[in-house]
Parts: C-alpha cells; structure tokens; sequence
C-alpha cells in the first residue's frame, strides 16, 4: 500500500512527474461502473483509505486539490457520473447486460460515487467543506 500511496502522491494523482499536466483528461471525470479503469476519485478514495489504515499523514493538498478537479461533477444530491466505459459505442465495444445497463447513467448521480467522495471529505475533516 506504500509504494501505491507513494506513487500517487508523487503523480499527484493523475499529473506526469516530467511535465507536471494531466496525463489523461478522462482520469479527472468520474467512472462508474469502473472495472479496471482508474480516475481521480479512486485514486484519492485509495490514498484516504491508506492513511487511515496504516496511521500515516493524509496527503491533505492533494485531497483539496482533487475534490477542487471534481466540482464541475458535485451537484447538491451527489456526484455525477462523468464517464462510463462500458458504452458499446466506444473503447468498449462490447456487449452489455441488465444489471450493467441498469445502472445509473452518464451525467446521473451515482450514490456508490457520491459516497466515495463523502468518505474522502469525512476523512479531511475540516481541512475541507463543501462550498
């Protein structure tokens, strides 16, 4: 877990290390139902959930600085899906099922999301509000 936390912090998420931009702007929009796709959200859910289980600092400019990236997402009933892969249109390409296609949508409010996003906040405490 330090060596990913290490490596996040380091990218500051999802920033190069040479150059310091975005590696990849669909990182910056939440993805649900992720599969195997990374974004900034669980990149922060991930360094949350480090600190806490391993007692170390949490990397608090950093959090500040990604819910900062998702606020075009957060509206006041939750945080908006920004990109799904599983459109048979795009990457994906592939079938779909009923439960997949049951989901929330692009652009809907995503609970699973939003409370991924709330953990995070809960844990900055009040280094961080919503505005």
């Amino acid at each position: 877990m330090d060596e990913g936390a290490r490596y996040l912090i380091e990218h500051r998420l999802v920033c190069s290390k040479q150059h310091g931009g975005v590696l990849d702007m669909d990182w910056l929009k939440p993805c649900f139902p992720r599969f195997f796709e990374y974004d900034i959200l669980r990149g922060m859910s991930f360094l949350a959930e480090w600190s806490r289980r391993r007692n170390k600092a949490l990397p608090v400019d950093l959090l500040v600085e990604g819910v900062e990236r998702l606020k075009i997402y957060i509206e006041a009933d939750g945080l908006r899906i920004g990109r799904q892969v599983h459109d048979p249109h795009g990457p994906w390409g592939g079938q779909t099922f009923p439960l997949l296609e049951a989901l929330a949508g692009l652009g809907e409010v995503s609970p699973y999301l939003t409370g991924q996003l709330d953990r995070v906040i809960e844990r900055l405490g009040s280094a961080f509000a919503y505005a």
